[in-house]
């Protein structure tokens, strides 16, 4: 569920990322590479720390506050379209959300029997492409007829739902079966 919602905001994002940064906030192009850059150089500092932070923290904290936290700086730069805030949105974001990405990934295969984790994988993989090529062609559609900044509030509210979703059915825990016996 949480990768499915991730594909829709990747989708719409990578769609509406030139748009919005080269036609609706009139960055440069070396301000819109220096925050598409950003994000990667935090999500590479981080990334030695993940054992940590999952060893602290454990694997549903994380990954529900990485995915609400990148939702929550892309909700920012809806409201303000500026390179500033794409900048800080897009730094500021690079660290949730990769140690998110990886703990989600390692408890998805941790919670599958070993025979079964490349299907698990894949299956979720393709499920991801699908609703990001879904999005991605649907968010080019909206942002043509409402606005690119609407349909990033619509990817920012579905990302930042998503780590909201993640965090209440993982505390539920696991249900068991109903019926007789």
């Amino acid at each position: 569920m949480l990768q499915a919602l991730d594909a829709i905001k990747e989708g719409a994002l990578s769609t509406i990322y030139p748009v919005l940064m080269l036609g609706v906030i009139l960055a440069s192009p070396s301000q819109m590479g220096l925050v598409n850059s950003s994000f990667a150089v935090t999500a590479v500092l981080v990334a030695p720390f993940i054992p940590v932070v999952i060893r602290k923290r454990g694997y549903t904290t994380p990954i529900a506050l990485g995915a609400a936290v990148s939702g929550i700086g892309l909700a920012l730069l809806a409201i303000w379209p500026s390179v500033e805030i794409a900048f800080a949105t897009f730094l500021l974001g690079g660290a949730p959300f990769t140690i998110s990405w990886v703990a989600s990934n390692t408890l998805l295969v941790m919670s599958v029997p070993e025979q079964h984790r490349a299907r698990a994988v894949g299956t979720t993989g393709n499920i991801y492409a699908v609703a990001m090529l879904s999005s991605a062609g649907i968010s080019g559609v909206l942002a043509d007829a409402v606005g690119v900044l609407p349909v990033l509030a619509a990817a920012a509210a579905t990302q930042t739902i998503a780590g909201a979703l993640f965090l209440a059915m993982s505390r539920r825990g696991p249900r068991r079966p109903s019926g007789g016996g």
